[in-house]
């Protein structure tokens, strides 16, 4: 089956349309860092210390005040205010909540770290999250 390519007025095969949406997909997800993981970064630098840190090594961080990461940081960062929503989020990048030990109730990442923002590039959702 053919259709007509919107923005060049000629055919392209329902093939050539599903591999284009495919080679777009995947080069957002290798490219530019996900707005959420950006934001993260910007929260995690901004101020917020005494709500949201780092732990001393840099490779986990702990909301230590989740009221007022809602009402403040999640307000003034995205367009809610649903401390459930940010941790939905966390967890479709696979961010892992720290159970055990001094770092308990921190969330951690293997490729989020405070001295190494730029590894935030290899990050995408999970793949749950793409269906």
């Amino acid at each position: 089956m053919q259709r007509d390519a919107p923005s060049f007025g000629r055919r392209v095969s329902t093939a050539e349309q599903s591999n284009l949406q495919a080679a777009t997909t995947s080069s957002v997800k290798r490219g530019a860092p996900a707005l959420f993981l950006s934001a993260l970064v910007d929260i995690l630098r901004g101020g917020y210390e005494d709500i949201i840190a780092w732990n001393p090594s840099g490779t986990c961080f702990m909301i230590r005040d989740a009221e007022r990461f809602s009402d403040e940081v999640l307000v003034h960062h995205f367009k809610h205010n649903k401390l459930s929503s940010f941790q939905r989020q966390l967890n479709l990048y696979g961010f892992r909540k720290i159970s055990r030990g001094p770092d308990a109730g921190a969330y951690a990442h293997e490729h989020f770290l405070r001295d190494r923002p730029e590894d935030i590039q290899v990050m995408a959702m999970s793949s749950r999250a793409e269906v």
